[in-house]
């Protein structure tokens, strides 16, 4: 079993194509073995981002370079330490309050306002 949360946190700036996002990812591995890891990690990179419309909504691309993360697990011994992201290129569209996907098709973020 595998179950993953990944937070990102972005704060679009007036006039500038790039943002710091802040993840925050939270796993639960469960091996064959009956083992059980509780799994975080945690990082900052650089997204760049440019708005646009689609089909007359307020759009916008986020493009995250690829990023590795050291993970902190419980129990120690996970033998995977560090996290690896790819790299992405979403598209959203700005419904009601928040920045729903469009593109790519598989694309599952959700992006809410931050509170």
């Amino acid at each position: 079993m595998y179950d993953v949360v990944t937070r990102s946190t972005v704060r679009f700036i007036p006039n500038q194509p790039w943002s710091d996002e802040k993840l925050e990812v939270t796993e639960t591995y469960e091996l064959r073995t009956g083992e059980r890891y509780d799994c975080r990690a945690a990082g900052e990179t650089r997204v760049e981002y440019q708005f646009a419309w689609q089909h007359g909504e307020a759009a916008v691309e986020m493009r995250r370079p690829a990023i590795r993360l050291m993970r902190t697990c419980q129990p120690p011994g996970f033998p995977e330490a560090e996290l690896s992201l790819e790299g992405t290129v979403g598209r959203f569209r700005l419904k009601g309050d928040q920045l729903s996907p469009y593109a790519p098709p598989l694309e599952q973020r959700v992006y809410l306002p931050v509170q």
